[in-house]
């Protein structure tokens, strides 16, 4: 664990330190903040794992074709991705920022006003065919 006083989350101002527990680790470009250095690490070696994984399923492929299949390289390059997939799984999408919130909340009014008026119209055709 990274002591939480020397490094800085600049989630809201670069002078800002970790105290503000408020903030989500995605916001501060994964420094120490809810372990993002441990995430990103975490997440790089799933990655190395992808990698060794797709290598040695291409050489098994190559192998199978070349007429010598090594199965064991198969089963090593499924094991390394599968193990890659569990160490690079993300939980789900962080909640919406309410960065536009005003904006949304006017168009949505805008949005009702428009279905009401177009309700209003429908009802007067049907009553213009009645």
């Amino acid at each position: 664990m990274l002591n939480r006083d020397i490094f800085p989350c600049f989630a809201c101002k670069p002078s800002c330190f970790i105290e503000c527990n408020a903030r989500d680790s995605t916001t501060n470009g994964g420094l120490i903040y809810n372990g993002g250095v441990e995430n990103r690490l975490i997440d790089r070696i799933g990655m190395f794992f992808y990698i060794v994984g797709g290598g040695a399923l291409l050489i098994f492929f190559v192998s199978f074709a070349a007429g010598s299949t090594e199965a064991l390289l198969f089963l090593f390059g499924i094991g390394m991705i599968l193990f890659g997939r569990t160490l690079r799984r993300k939980e789900g999408p962080p909640p919406p920022s309410a960065r536009f919130g005003a904006m949304r909340s006017i168009q949505s009014k805008r949005d009702k006003r428009r279905q009401e008026k177009e309700e209003r119209e429908k009802a007067k055709k049907r009553q213009s065919l009645s």
